[in-house]
C-alpha cells in the first residue's frame, strides 16, 4: 500500500504542480481572512502585569486546597458537586414557645388549651403570670381564673401533681372563700381536691351550703313591633320608628319648611296679588311670577326630601325592636306582687279563690322574662 501511495503522489506532482500551488495559495488567503475577522480578547489584569514585568518569572499558581485544611466533621458530612455541605442544624438551639406576652391573651389561650385537654400548655402559659407584680395589676376575677386553671391543670395532667393543685386551690380560696365547683360540670376529682384544700388551709366559707357558684341574673326583654307603612310617611316618621331621632328631626324640619313655604307662597298669590275677577295688575303679575317660582322650588325640595326620607326608612327598617335590660331585683311579675320575692303558696291561692298558677290576671308567666344562671366550672 505504501508503494501505491507514493506512486499516486508523484503523479500529482508531475502533472498538476501549478494547480496545487494555486489551491494552497487560496487556502492560505481564506485562513488569513478568517483570523483577521475574529475579535481579539481584551487583556486581563494578569496579562497587563506580565507585559509590565516583561518576560520575568511567572507567579506561582495558587495552592489547591488539601484534605488537611478541611475539618474532619465536614469530610464526614459528604460532598455534593465538589462543594462540602456541613449540616449542623441539630446543634443549633431551637427557640422556645413562650406563648403570648400579654397576660390577658395568655389567659385566653390557656382557656382554649384547657378545653383541648392540653394541661401542660396551660401550666406553661399561666406560670409566668403568678408573680405578684404581674398578677397584682389585674382584678380579682382575673386572678381567680388563673388560680382555678392552674389547679385544674396540675390535677388533671399526666402525671398528676395533686400537691401543686392543692396549693393553687388554696390561693383561690383565699381570694374567694365561697368558691365551689358545680357538681356535674366540673370533674369529681376537682371537687374533692377543692374540699381537701379547704380543710388543709382551714378557710371556712361565709355561706356554707350556698348556691355553689350560681349567680341569678334577672333580664327583661321587651319587644316592640314596627310597621312598614310608617316608613312611607313624611316628616321623618319612619326614622323616628327606627329609633333614629337625629335623622328624623332633620327630615321633619326640611320637609316642614319646604311645605310651609309652598303653602305660604300659594296663599300670598291668591290673597294679596290676585285682584277682582282673578286678574292681576302689571306690578302684581310680576310679583306673582316670582312668588310662583318660590312655590315650585319649595315643592321640589319637599319632594326630594320625602323621597330621601322614605328610602332611608326602608333601608334601616326592622320588623321589630328588642330591648334587653338587666334588673337588680326580681320584677313584680316574678314575685306575684309580694315584695319579699316569695310567691304565694297553693293554700293561700285556694283560700283567696285564685286557682291560677301565675300572677293575677295571667294564665302563664310573661314571655318577656328571661333568666340566666352563670357558674364556675
Amino acid at each position: 500500500m505504501v508503494q501505491r501511495h507514493i506512486t499516486a503522489h508523484r503523479t500529482v506532482n508531475a502533472v498538476g504542480r501549478p494547480l496545487a500551488v494555486l489551491c494552497c495559495g487560496l487556502l492560505c488567503a481564506l485562513w488569513s481572512a478568517a483570523a483577521l475577522g475574529q475579535p481579539h480578547p481584551a487583556p486581563t489584569s494578569a496579562h497587563c502585569q506580565n507585559e509590565a514585568a516583561g518576560e520575568g518569572e511567572q507567579p506561582p499558581p495558587a495552592p489547591a486546597p488539601s484534605d488537611a485544611a478541611v475539618p474532619e466533621e465536614a469530610q464526614d458530612e459528604g460532598e455534593e458537586d465538589g462543594v462540602i455541605i456541613i449540616d449542623d442544624s441539630d446543634d443549633l438551639p431551637l427557640p422556645e414557645d413562650s406563648g403570648p406576652q400579654d397576660p390577658e391573651e395568655a389567659l385566653r389561650v390557656a382557656k382554649e388549651a384547657y378545653i383541648e385537654s392540653d394541661y401542660d400548655r396551660v401550666v406553661a402559659l399561666l406560670m409566668p403570670l403568678t408573680d405578684a407584680q404581674t398578677l397584682g395589676a389585674y382584678d380579682t376575677d382575673f386572678q381567680k381564673d388563673v388560680y382555678r386553671l392552674l389547679g385544674l391543670a396540675h390535677l388533671l395532667k399526666t402525671p398528676s401533681d395533686r400537691d401543686g393543685a392543692l396549693t393553687w386551690f388554696e390561693a383561690l380560696l383565699e381570694l374567694d372563700n365561697d368558691f365551689a365547683f358545680i357538681e356535674g360540670l366540673a370533674p369529681q376529682e376537682a371537687i374533692d381536691a377543692l374540699e381537701e384544700a379547704r380543710k388543709r388551709s382551714g378557710i371556712e366559707p361565709d355561706n356554707p351550703g350556698g348556691n355553689q357558684g350560681f349567680t341569678t341574673i334577672y333580664i327583661q326583654r321587651e319587644v316592640e313591633q314596627r310597621y312598614l307603612a310608617l316608613a312611607f310617611m313624611p316628616f321623618g316618621i319612619g326614622q323616628f320608628q327606627n329609633g333614629d331621632s337625629i335623622r328624623g328631626g332633620i327630615y321633619a324640619t326640611v320637609q316642614g319648611l319646604a311645605l310651609g313655604t309652598n303653602i305660604a307662597s300659594f296663599g300670598f298669590i291668591e290673597i294679596f296679588l290676585r285682584g277682582e275677577g282673578g286678574l292681576f295688575t302689571p306690578k302684581a303679575a310680576a310679583d306673582a311670577r316670582i312668588t310662583q317660582r318660590i312655590q315650585f322650588i319649595s315643592l321640589g325640595i319637599f319632594a326630594v326630601a320625602y323621597i330621601a326620607s322614605v328610602t332611608d326608612a326602608l333601608v334601616f327598617y326592622e320588623s321589630e325592636s328588642v330591648n334587653i335590660r338587666r334588673l337588680t331585683e326580681p320584677p313584680p311579675e316574678l314575685t306575684f306582687g309580694d315584695p319579699t320575692g316569695e310567691p304565694p303558696s297553693a293554700i293561700d291561692r285556694a283560700a283567696s279563690g285564685d286557682d291560677t298558677t301565675g300572677p293575677p290576671g295571667l294564665d302563664a308567666p310573661p314571655a318577656m322574662m328571661l333568666f340566666e344562671w352563670g357558674g364556675n366550672f
